[in-house]
């Protein structure tokens, strides 16, 4: 309840949730790193306040790390980096991420979604653990663009689900994608239509997928 806790993100055995801080005072814009143990309800602190833009928290599939995306403030480029649960010395997993990870269900892949301003795209990318052999899963062009929010690796490793708007003047068409691993075609989920769609998660059994989107035409000004 401090009113400074952004991007949360939960470990796959329920047991801890990880959380972004911003600085305490207003005119303080360091960002640091946490891990809270929900039964205990208790928090700890695993990356030390720097000047620095996180913008993505995933648990690693065994609950041992937390990867996190993050820029210097001021900077463009968004690196990956990997911390033990407990706290430790950041380790760099890769160069040029611009959303959070999702892992595969067999942990040895994960997918984001890497931005191209000067070619004007967007692109869905997989690559290896360690960060080696990235490909490209799908690229969309301007106005197309793919949400730099996150996207989701489904539980049986088939597809995975990322949100794409399409940009028009006065407003923007969104939906939701189902990605295929094999062969990189897409398809929307549903037929529903937003302005705007954050990240996406899937439950568990793969029947579906939550995830927090806007429409223009609300009554309510704000994500639901």
């Amino acid at each position: 309840t401090s009113g400074k806790a952004s991007l949360p993100a939960i470990s796959r055995d329920g047991k801890y949730a990880a959380f972004v801080a911003e600085g305490i005072a207003e005119s303080d814009d360091q960002q640091s790193l946490w891990v809270r143990q929900i039964a205990a309800d208790s928090s700890t602190q695993i990356v030390p306040p720097a000047e620095i833009i996180i913008s993505g928290v995933t648990f690693s599939p065994d609950d041992n790390f937390v990867y996190y995306v993050a820029r210097p403030r001021g900077g463009v480029m968004s690196k990956l980096f990997q911390v033990p649960l407990l706290g430790g010395t950041p380790r760099e997993v890769m160069n040029d991420v611009d959303s959070p990870v999702s892992f595969s269900p067999n942990g040895q892949y994960f997918a984001f979604v890497r931005n191209a301003p000067r070619q004007r795209e967007a692109s869905l990318i997989i690559a290896k653990l360690d960060g080696s052999e990235d490909r490209k899963l799908l690229t969309k062009k301007r106005p197309e663009v793919l949400s730099m929010l996150g996207p989701a690796w489904s539980p049986d490793g088939r597809v995975i689900a990322c949100g794409v708007m399409t940009l028009m003047p006065s407003d923007s068409v969104a939906q939701v994608l189902a990605v295929n691993i094999e062969d990189g075609s897409a398809r929307p989920i549903g037929e529903q239509t937003w302005s705007n769609i954050g990240q996406v998660a899937w439950l568990g059994d793969a029947s579906g997928v939550v995830f927090n989107a806007w429409r223009r035409t609300s009554a309510v000004y704000g994500d639901q």
